[in-house]
Order: C-alpha cells, then sequence, then structure tokens
C-alpha cells in the first residue's frame, strides 16, 4: 500500500499497522490503523508530496503542534504527528512532476470515528430536520469559536470534516488548516489552493488573506445544504464554483422550505454575504444567533402548541407556591455549623446570546474546578443542590434561595453570576455572598471582546479578584492589587493567600510551603515570592529568603511601584544593605503610607539592621506598632513589640500582645521565647524553667537569652539562659556553640572579664573554636595583654590560610598589642584575597585593617576617613552572632578618635547603634560603648544624658562575680 507512490507500511510499521484506506482528496489520503503502542484504532492523514514540499517539515511540526493543544467537546483532538524522509520518487518544489530526489513524508493521527460523517447523512437523507441542522450548526459554530479564540482558523469546512459518530458533531482537520497557514500566494504560486470549492469563502477563492470570517462563510453553506440537501452553488467544474463563489448570490431558501423562519433565513444570509464586513464578525457571534433560533417553535419542532388542559390552566400558580414552599422547608431544616472553607457555586445565568450548550453551568464547573485545589476550601457544585425546574432556565435563581441550599450544605460562602453577551463584547460578573451574614461580601467583573473569547476566559480573571477575600475574608486587599491578580493562575494564588493566612497568623513553616507551591506553580506571582522571603526571614533561611525577595522584584512590574520598591527593600534586608534597604522601604511607604506589611518591614530593617539616623530601637518600634494598628491580625509586628517592651522592662504592657499571640495559632518561635523573657524580667534569673525549656526547644531559650542581653538591662537573665543550654547534657553542638558565644558576650558586657577567660578555658576542649574569643576579648577588654596565651600563638602559623574571621581576630589582637609588622602582613594577605575575590567579606576585611596600619602609623585624621569608608553589607545572622561583621571594634576606635578631636555629636553617631543591638559583639564592647557616650554626652552638653549613661555603667560594674551554676561542659 503507498499513498502517491511513497511506501507508507514501510516507514510507520514500527508504530501503526494499517489497514485500508478510507479517505482520499487532492491534499491528503486518510488511512485505518492500529496503533500499536496504545492498541486502539487511528485515523492517520499523510498529506500529498506537493503539499508536504510547499509547507515543509519543520513548519508543519511547529503549527501541528499548536492545533494539537486545541481541546473542545465539539473538536476531534490530534494525537501524533511526523515527517520521514522517504527514498525513491519524489515532487519537485518548483513543478508537480516526480523525481527521483528523496521527498518528506508528513502525517498526523487522529481518533478513529466509527459511523457516518455528515456528508454520508447527506448523501442518505438529503435534507435534514429544520432542528437538528441548527443543532450541529451550532455546535460546530461553537467549536470555531473556541479555535479562533486561539488564532486557529480551520480554512476547509465542509460535510466530511464534520463526523456525526454517536450523534455529537466533531470537527475534524484542523491539522491541515493550521499547518498549511501559508500565505495563499505562495500556495496559488504552486498551484495549489486550501479549502474545497463549494465551501470557500470569496476572500479565500481569490487568495486574499483570510480570518475566522472565512470559516464563518463555509459554515453557512454547510449549513445551506443541511436544510437544502446541496450546497448554495454547483456547477461542472472546480473553475466554475469558484466563479460563483464569488459573484453570485444564493437562491433563498424560505420558499422552497417553508419551515424555514425568516430569522434563520435572515441568518443564513447573513453568513453567506460576500463581503467579510457584512457577515457576522465571529464565529461566537454566529453562534449565539443559531442558539436563539434553535428555541424558536418552527425549529425546536413545536409549530402548534395543543391546548392545555384544564388542571394546566392553573398550573401558574404552583410556579410561585412551589418556590415559597422550598424556602420554607429549607427554613425549616435542621441548621448546622456553617463551614468558612465550604463555598457553593451555582451555575451563572446567561443574557443574550451565548457561545456554548449552557456556559452559566459550564462557567460554574470551570470556577469550581479552579477552587478546589485551593485547601482548605470545598467546592459544592450548586448544580447538584438545585431541582429540575431550577436547572432549566438560564435567568438563574434568586439569591435568597441559592441562600437556603448553601446553609443547607453546611456552607459559608457561595459564588453566583451572570454571562452578558453583546455583539462586541463577553462579560462575566461573579458574586460571592456570605450565607451566614446574609450578605453580599463583594462583586467583580471582567470583559473581553466577544470574537476572541469564550467566557471561560473572564471567569478566572474575576474569580482571581474575589479568592482574596473569599480566603481572607477580615483582610483589606487593595484594589489595584485585586484587579493585578486577574492574569494569574488561580491555584497558585489560592496558595499564595493560604500562605499569607499562615504567615499573618504566625505560622512560618507552613506559610513557606504554600508560598513555594504558589511561584513554583506561577514563577510571576511576586506577591507570592515576596511573602515567601519574609517567612523565609523568620525561619533564618537567608539565602531561601534572599532568592524570593529576587524572584518578587523580577516580577514586579505588574504591579504597582511601591511593591517592587518593598521587594528591593526586603531583597536588600537580606543581603545586609542597610542604608539601601531603609531608602527604598520608605519609598514603598511613600506610596502607600496604610501599608501595614511595609510597616512591618521598615520594623525589621532598623530593628536586626544598622542603617544610618536616629535610635534604631525607638524607630523600629513605632513601625511595629503602626503596623500593627493597621493590621491587628497579623502576629510578626506584636511579637516584636512585646519583645521591645520586656527589653524596657514594660511587662505589663507586653502582657495582652503575648496573650494575643498565645490564643492564635502562631507558631511557638513567636510565644515561647516571649514567655520565658516575660518569667525572667517578672521573677527574676531563677523563675522561668531554663533546664526544661532547654529540652524541650533550645532555639527558643538562644532566643530568649539574646534578647535579655541586649543593651545590659537584664544581663543575669541573659547569662542564666545561655548557661542552661551549655550545662544540658544532650544540647546540640551548634546550640552550645551560639550560647557560648552569647554567654561569653554578656559576661564582657557586664565587666566580667575574669569569669569570661574562665568559661573560654573551660570550653576550649570541647569546642576548639572558642581559642578564637580570647582574641576577640583581648580587643573588647580591659587588659589585652593578659590575654596572650599559648594557645592564641598558635594562631599566628599560616596566616594566608586561615578564615577570613580568623584574620580579623589576629589583626585586631595585634592592633591591641601596637604589633604594626603583624597588622602589615596581615593587611597584605587580606589584600590580596580581595583582588582574588568577590566576596564583600574580604574587601571589608582589607579595609579594617587598612584603617588600623595607618592608625598605629600616627596619621589620626587619615585614620578617621579609613574607618569612616568602612561600610558593613552583612546578613542577619553575620551581624547577630560574628564577632568582627558588627564593625563594633571600629565603631569604637572610630568614637575614640573623634572625641580627641573634639567631634562628640559625629562621636555619638558612630555609638547610637551598638547601644542596644542584639547584635553580640555590640554587647561585648557595652561598658567601652557606655564610658565613650557618656564623655560626648558631656562634651556637647548633654548633661541629663550624661548621668543616666553613667547610671547604667554603673550598674553594669556591680555585676563582678558570676551566677550560681556550671561554667560549661568539663
Amino acid at each position: 500500500m503507498d499513498t502517491h507512490g511513497i511506501p507508507l507500511n514501510t516507514k510507520l510499521a514500527e508504530r501503526y499497522t494499517i489497514e485500508r484506506e478510507i479517505g482520499r482528496g487532492g491534499m491528503a489520503t486518510v488511512y485505518l490503523a492500529t496503533d500499536t503502542r496504545h492498541h486502539r484504532s487511528v485515523a492517520i492523514k499523510v498529506l500529498s508530496p506537493q503539499l508536504a514540499a510547499v509547507v515543509g517539515p519543520e513548519r508543519f511540526l511547529h503549527e501541528i503542534r499548536i492545533a494539537a493543544r486545541l481541546a473542545h467537546p465539539h473538536i476531534l483532538p490530534l494525537f501524533d504527528s511526523g515527517a520521514a524522509e522517504v527514498e525513491g520518487r519524489g515532487p519537485s518544489v518548483e513543478s508537480s512532476t516526480l523525481d527521483s530526489r528523496p521527498s518528506t513524508l508528513l502525517y498526523y493521527t487522529m481518533p478513529y470515528i466509527a459511523g457516518d460523517s455528515l456528508r454520508d447523512r447527506l448523501r442518505r437523507e438529503g435534507a435534514l430536520p429544520v432542528g437538528e441542522a441548527v443543532r450541529i450548526a451550532h455546535r460546530m459554530a461553537a467549536a470555531l469559536a473556541y479555535a479562533h479564540a486561539r488564532d486557529v482558523v480551520h480554512r476547509d469546512i465542509k460535510p466530511e470534516n464534520i463526523l456525526l459518530g454517536d450523534g455529537e458533531p466533531m470537527l475534524a482537520d484542523f491539522g491541515i488548516a493550521r499547518a498549511t497557514g501559508l500565505s495563499d500566494e505562495r500556495l496559488t504560486g504552486a498551484g495549489m489552493v486550501i479549502g474545497t470549492p463549494s465551501y470557500m469563502s470569496p476572500e479565500q477563492v481569490a487568495g486574499e488573506p483570510t480570518d475566522g470570517r472565512s470559516d464563518v462563510y463555509a459554515l453557512g453553506c454547510v449549513l445551506y445544504e443541511m436544510l437544502l440537501g446541496q450546497p448554495p452553488f454547483v456547477g461542472g467544474s472546480a473553475e466554475v464554483l469558484l466563479r460563483r463563489q464569488r459573484v453570485e448570490i444564493p437562491a433563498p431558501i424560505a420558499p422552497l422550505r417553508p419551515s424555514v423562519t425568516p430569522r434563520l433565513q435572515d441568518a443564513l444570509d447573513r453568513a453567506l454575504a460576500k463581503l467579510p464586513g457584512d457577515r457576522f464578525q465571529s464565529a461566537a457571534e454566529f453562534a449565539g444567533e443559531l442558539e436563539a433560533i434553535a428555541s424558536e417553535p418552527y425549529v425546536s419542532g413545536a409549530r402548534h402548541a395543543a391546548p392545555p388542559r384544564r388542571w394546566q390552566r392553573f398550573a401558574w400558580l404552583t410556579v410561585p407556591f412551589a418556590a415559597v414552599l422550598a424556602i420554607v422547608l429549607l427554613a425549616a431544616w435542621p441548621r448546622t455549623a456553617l463551614d468558612a472553607n465550604r463555598v457553593v457555586v451555582f451555575p451563572l445565568s446567561e443574557t443574550g446570546v451565548t457561545v456554548a450548550d449552557a456556559p452559566g453551568q459550564s462557567v460554574a464547573l470551570l470556577l469550581g474546578h479552579a477552587i478546589q485545589p485551593t485547601e482548605p476550601l470545598r467546592w459544592i457544585d450548586g448544580w447538584t443542590l438545585l431541582d429540575p425546574g431550577q436547572r432549566a432556565t438560564t435567568l438563574g435563581v434568586p439569591a435568597r434561595t441559592e441562600r437556603a441550599l448553601a446553609r443547607r450544605a453546611g456552607a459559608r460562602y457561595f459564588l453566583d453570576g451572570s454571562i452578558v453577551m453583546a455583539a462586541d463584547s463577553t462579560t462575566v460578573i461573579l458574586r460571592l455572598y456570605d450565607a451566614g451574614a446574609d450578605s453580599l461580601v463583594a462583586q467583580a467583573a471582567g470583559s473581553a471582546p466577544s470574537g476572541s473569547v469564550t467566557p471561560t476566559m473572564p471567569s478566572l480573571g474575576v474569580l482571581s479578584q474575589l479568592l482574596p477575600l473569599l480566603l481572607t475574608p477580615s483582610r483589606k486587599f487593595d484594589p489595584q492589587i485585586l484587579a493585578s491578580l486577574a492574569g494569574h493562575d488561580p491555584i497558585a494564588l489560592a496558595w499564595w493567600l493560604q500562605g499569607d493566612r499562615a504567615y499573618r497568623d504566625g505560622r512560618f513553616e507552613p506559610a513557606l510551603d504554600f508560598y513555594r507551591r504558589a511561584v513554583e506553580r506561577d514563577s510571576s506571582l511576586a506577591l507570592a515570592a515576596l511573602s515567601g522571603a519574609q517567612a523565609a526571614g523568620w525561619l533564618a533561611m537567608q539565602e531561601d529568603a534572599v532568592a524570593l525577595a529576587r524572584l518578587a522584584l523580577r516580577h514586579s512590574a505588574s504591579l504597582p511601584r511601591r511593591f517592587g520598591d518593598l521587594a528591593a527593600a526586603f531583597a536588600a534586608f537580606g543581603a545586609g544593605r542597610a542604608d539601601t534597604a531603609a531608602a527604598r522601604v520608605t519609598r514603598a511607604l511613600a506610596g502607600d503610607s496604610l501599608w501595614a506589611d511595609a510597616w512591618a518591614i521598615k520594623g525589621e530593617i532598623y530593628l536586626h539592621l544598622l542603617p544610618a539616623g536616629g535610635n534604631l530601637d525607638s524607630i523600629a518600634e513605632a513601625s511595629f506598632a503602626r503596623a500593627a494598628s493597621l493590621d491587628p491580625a497579623f502576629a510578626p509586628p506584636l511579637n516584636h513589640l512585646a519583645e521591645l517592651m520586656l527589653r524596657r522592662g514594660d511587662v505589663a504592657d507586653a502582657e495582652p500582645l503575648i496573650a494575643r499571640l498565645r490564643r492564635g495559632t502562631a507558631d511557638s518561635v513567636l510565644f515561647a521565647p516571649l514567655l520565658l523573657m516575660r518569667d525572667c524580667v517578672r521573677g527574676g534569673p531563677d523563675a522561668p524553667h531554663w533546664q526544661a525549656a532547654v529540652a524541650s526547644d533550645p532555639s527558643i531559650v538562644l532566643t530568649a537569652a539574646r534578647q535579655l542581653a541586649a543593651g545590659g538591662s537584664h544581663a543575669a537573665c541573659a547569662q542564666r539562659g545561655f548557661r542552661a543550654i551549655l550545662d544540658h547534657p544532650s544540647a546540640d553542638q551548634a546550640y552550645s556553640w551560639g550560647a557560648l558565644v552569647g554567654l561569653n558576650a554578656a559576661l564582657m558586657g557586664t565587666g566580667q572579664d575574669a569569669t569570661a577567660r574562665q568559661l573560654l578555658d573551660s570550653a576550649v576542649v570541647d569546642m576548639p573554636g572558642a581559642i578564637a574569643l580570647y582574641l576577640f576579648n583581648a580587643v573588647a577588654g580591659k587588659n589585652p595583654g593578659d590575654w596572650d596565651t599559648q594557645d592564641v600563638r598558635e594562631l599566628w602559623s599560616e596566616p594566608s590560610a586561615t578564615p577570613t574571621s580568623r584574620i580579623w581576630y589576629l589583626g585586631e589582637w595585634a592592633a591591641a598589642h601596637r604589633d604594626t609588622a603583624r597588622v602589615a602582613a596581615l593587611a597584605e594577605v587580606a589584600a590580596g584575597r580581595r583582588d582574588s575575590t568577590a566576596l564583600p567579606s574580604d574587601s571589608l576585611l582589607a579595609g579594617m585593617l587598612e584603617a588600623r596600619r595607618v592608625l598605629l602609623r600616627g596619621d589620626s585624621q587619615a585614620a578617621i576617613a579609613e574607618f569612616e569608608a568602612l561600610t558593613s553589607v552583612t546578613p542577619l545572622d553575620s551581624l547577630v552572632w560574628d564577632p568582627w561583621d558588627a564593625l563594633a571594634a571600629e565603631r569604637v576606635r572610630l568614637a575614640e578618635l573623634l572625641l580627641t578631636r573634639g567631634a562628640a555629636d559625629r562621636a555619638l553617631s558612630v555609638l547610637s547603634p551598638m547601644d542596644g543591638s542584639q547584635a553580640l559583639a555590640f554587647i561585648a564592647f557595652l561598658p567601652k560603648v557606655l564610658e565613650l557616650r557618656a564623655q560626648a554626652e558631656e562634651r556637647g552638653g548633654r548633661r541629663r544624658q550624661a548621668v543616666a549613661t553613667r547610671a547604667r555603667l554603673a550598674r553594669l560594674n556591680e555585676m563582678t562575680r558570676p551566677l550560681a551554676g556550671g561554667t560549661g561542659r568539663q
């Protein structure tokens, strides 16, 4: 068996078993075959060699894939396609003659539909019943409307391509139509015209550009043939038919078939207009008119209605009575608690023309399936709750009936709406109701040109605007944001909203999981990426936080500019660029001063980083208070407010905030540290159950102790918490190291240098990294020479191979001992690293050591310039735990130099961030900081502030003996 001389079995035998030829035309041959891989019958259409040569395999395979995406109940899908070189005779592109060169076989496969085509039925029966003809034409118009909305024009509508199968028509052969979508000039030049003469539009005959209106004309020809038994034009040759298509007007059908109504005749005349501008301007418009015609008495078969029986004359009374009875019965139905996660979606009412059967029900099903994956929401199909009479109407049922049905189903919310079809547009209106409160929550609408969409397209956009209100009904959303959600995947939106609900409750792990799922499904959803960055930050997953913030920044163009500013602020925050973060969040708030999320991020920046200007704690607290006032259910700002209140001893003010967090569903990472802080501030260092807390979760104890250490006001509590971790027999090494660093800083910060030395002596065996803390304490303490131990001297070996932080330790130790040669040598090592790597830490280290070298040289003015040029770009974790990243020692040296030159105000500005910060390096330097601050205040005339500062310093100096308890692991 072959086609046009090409051995078909030879090329396709690996996949298909060819049974017989079932159709042949000028463009292609169709074979019945068995798909041996899937064990199913298929139809294989092989393009003629001449057409294959003109189209070319690349274009064919590309375009056939596009056609294969069409998924409509009345469009025959495509299964597969391919191209293969065939040896032997092949067509020449320049002519239709065959030569000996290889040719390309192009083919695609479709489901094999057993049964008649429309051509078979017309041959057998002639003209069809009017209602049947209109029904088939309507189905085909709906299929074309779907395809045209996706830029696919068929170009060969004819009865042979309409398969009836089990009675429902299927439109076939979109494959050739799409794959041969070449310019008509090129096809004509090759001696080819796509289409069948009896059904070709005048512009197609003329070789002019065609669009969907050409398919409308061809379908009009098919409808004409179904009604009269023959197409509008017949002739002895193709040339005659093509000429008649261009110039003649088809004879009216109504005089020949009286059952054709005037409206149907008008629709047929309009579809067959010679000029495209005089036809229906879209298949959707044609489909709508056909659906309206189908309801006419002559068309539906009810030409003469029988007189009503006596009881039927009063049947109109039963309609309102039944409705009232239903409402009464539903109202009397036993009431159950309404589930806020259940939503009933009722069929939408239909106004004007429509493009598919029961579009109101179809759109409702689409919306329900879009809602279904949005846990914890559960969709209930409203169609199943309606009685047969309610299902039959296209006008929808009253909202009060829907409310009663929703309540019966236990659903708190229900959706209904309308589809309004006009000549130029399709509008979908959705309404969200609260069945419990008997109120309309919100209404949203979306429109699109009728010729390019079906109602399903705007409906998903409208649903996207309502999902935030459905999933988070108590939260207020910016209308601009709701509008911007229309283009995003509803499931991704729902996951973002579920994450947002968890995040605002303080449940960060599930929040991050939802956010990740949202951006995996829709990476352009900037809101989910930005929220995910914040959740990751709370979980100390800084790399994830920065990556998500950058993703949000890349896709923030679709949102108002302030969202781009907020994303940039958080990205800078995660990377430790404090001043950039502060500037961008300020700009975001300039765009919306009532934005709780932006106020919360501003608080995070000033609480955790070191931006220039002002009292950082005060700015942070004011920002969190503003966020909490704008969104009282927002948990993270409440947590930070409580922290700040407890740090200054305001237990009474913190208690209500802690209670609110505990009543909610927040993670224990939020309120558990607050409980330890509260108990210790209120009852003293021994009040909390430290060991039990460590056994439960050492991270909670570490967080609480770090907070209590800030500013030195609750140093005894902090030390007790750190010691509890060190003394616990099964504490993880990472937590023990954190506790060692924290306790060492707390001891140094209260002037307990000797106790700190004992701590390190006891810990150095189990934690060799503790040796570096000797060096740090040499810089932060009063007598650096006392720390010159054998262990420290051993660290000098191979400084170029040591970590960056170790080089800083050695440099600070050498500077404290005025060892200029060693500082210079280390500066050279750091400079070499800076030149060979792009790490910000190496560049910063080189600058720090150069400033030390200049100072040792005696040039204080140049040293001030070097110190002031240092800028730490330090992520949050490094700033808190690493002794050198916060520039603590450098700030102290700079303040000393400024005071010697009389620049008291500049010295205070340098020292200000160090008083109250959670950075452990700052805590260790606290005695020096307070002494320098008091001097600067005195020299600047701030007597009252100086007295208060010196009182704080005196309280620290009183803490000269360690608390009862262990000194670490023995």
